[in-house]
């Protein structure tokens, strides 16, 4: 009865790391829609003011970070994103405007640029996913090093106290109901039983 729960334990934290890693494979997408530009001012510290750009898409608004100064526009322009969404943001991998801006911008993104971009989404992807199995990994260890040490105890603690009530008298059904109160399974009760003779 006490390993399961040991197990559960080991469960609970392999789907919890599980979960921590989800973000890390954000969706990626290529979303078109308007910007929206927005100023901020920070007038006790003006080196925080700047710009705020959001993607609006039907009623969703996304908002843009980006590693780049992303071009100041007017709101409303239309504008295609190609990024990862994480929640209600996306970082930002491409971005190109519509319309006449369009072209003026295009000319500054390189397909060199693009295929860095992408190889070094991909490599923080692999590294990721390696770091999160190597950490699934030790926690599983560990936590399987924890149930054998506390099985261990465990066991000598069961028999010493079988072997002190059987020297004090007690009947072995005695004993055994009184285990099976405290949530010891059969099979834990007759080994430890096998074991004290």
């Amino acid at each position: 009865m006490k390993s399961y729960f040991y197990n559960l334990e080991a469960f609970t934290l392999i789907i919890a790391a599980l979960l921590f890693a989800i973000p890390v494979y954000a969706q990626a997408a290529e979303i078109e829609g308007q910007l929206e530009v927005l100023h901020t001012d920070d007038f006790e510290n003006p080196s925080n003011s700047g710009y705020v750009f959001y993607l609006r898409v039907g009623q969703q608004r996304y908002e843009l970070q980006s590693d780049e100064q992303l071009p100041l526009v007017t709101s409303g322009t239309p504008a295609k994103v190609k990024g990862r969404i994480e929640g209600n943001k996306i970082i930002v991998e491409n971005f190109a405007l519509k319309g006449d801006e369009f072209e003026k911008l295009g000319a500054g993104l390189g397909s060199q640029a693009k295929e860095t971009s992408e190889k070094a989404g991909l490599s923080k992807m692999y590294l990721t996913g390696a770091a999160i199995v190597i950490v699934i990994f030790l926690l599983y260890i560990i936590l399987k090093r924890r149930a054998r040490a506390g099985s261990l105890k465990q066991d000598a603690a069961l028999r010493n106290y079988i072997a002190a009530n059987l020297r004090k008298g007690y009947p072995k059904q005695q004993i055994r109901n009184a285990l099976l109160k405290d949530g010891y399974t059969n099979q834990e009760i007759e080994e430890a039983f096998r074991r004290v003779r």
